[in-house]
């Protein structure tokens, strides 16, 4: 009897335990009895961009759901999927019943035409993206060039970058076109900034020594025998060719 006894006492306690996590599956899976209460979004103003990408997956997420029932790595990874999302991280709060879903979107250093002449963008390590927005600016606030490619290859891009980064704004408003044939053949249509009318070509070559091609160049249109030049060869800033 009292081995029966030991025996129902292990059943009823194996039976009370399976009761109880049933019970919080069920109330943290299918219950409302904590559930989404509120869905935030930071770093971007795309977030309904994400949100139909969400709808179109079939991945839920809305208010009053039950809060264990979000997937957070399917969002995180559907988000990533937009090209011009660099990473997000998807968390939930348990006690606010809060989804929070920071984006960090790829910022942009120059644009380029596509064959159906639309527009896309790389960034600084010349990761090609598009936008559902067009940007303003580049990356540090910078002007935003657009960028002819005779071979549009992941080298040419982080060539490009690199000679974006290096250029000082002034120079990047003036500019009307920049034309990439190889990563060591960089040339720039502009108008000189000091006149804003005279139409020049400055050809930089590689993005090797950019600062001092910058310096040379400033002191190339400053000088008088120069005003009537409108190319300047910078391939060898120590010794510079004007024509």
């Amino acid at each position: 009897m009292a081995l029966n006894r030991k025996r129902i006492q292990r059943l009823l306690r194996s039976i009370v335990i399976l009761s109880l996590i049933v019970g919080i599956i069920y109330g943290l899976g299918w219950s409302k009895l904590i559930q989404v209460k509120n869905i935030s979004y930071s770093g971007t103003s795309n977030s309904s961009v994400i949100s139909d990408a969400l709808i179109r997956e079939h991945v839920s997420l809305k208010t009053g759901m039950p809060l264990a029932r979000v997937d957070v790595r399917a969002i995180s990874r559907i988000a990533r999927q937009q090209g011009w999302v660099l990473d997000t991280k998807v968390s939930r709060n348990w006690i606010s019943g809060k989804i929070s879903i920071a984006i960090i979107e790829r910022k942009p250093v120059a644009a380029f035409t596509n064959m159906d002449n639309s527009t896309s963008y790389f960034d600084a390590d010349g990761t090609i993206f598009n936008s559902p927005v067009e940007y303003g600016a580049g990356a540090g606030g910078k002007p935003l060039p657009n960028i002819a490619f005779t071979t549009n290859s992941a080298q040419a891009r982080r060539s490009a970058a690199n000679w974006v980064a290096a250029m000082p704004s002034e120079f990047l408003a003036t500019m009307t076109s920049l034309v990439v044939s190889t990563p060591t053949r960089i040339v720039m249509m502009a108008v000189d900034a000091g006149t804003g009318k005279k139409a020049i070509t400055v050809i930089w070559g590689d993005v090797r020594d950019m600062p001092l091609k910058v310096r040379v160049l400033r002191a190339l249109l400053l000088r008088s025998e120069n005003k009537t030049h409108h190319i300047f060869d910078l391939t060898s800033p120590l010794a510079p060719i004007t024509r």
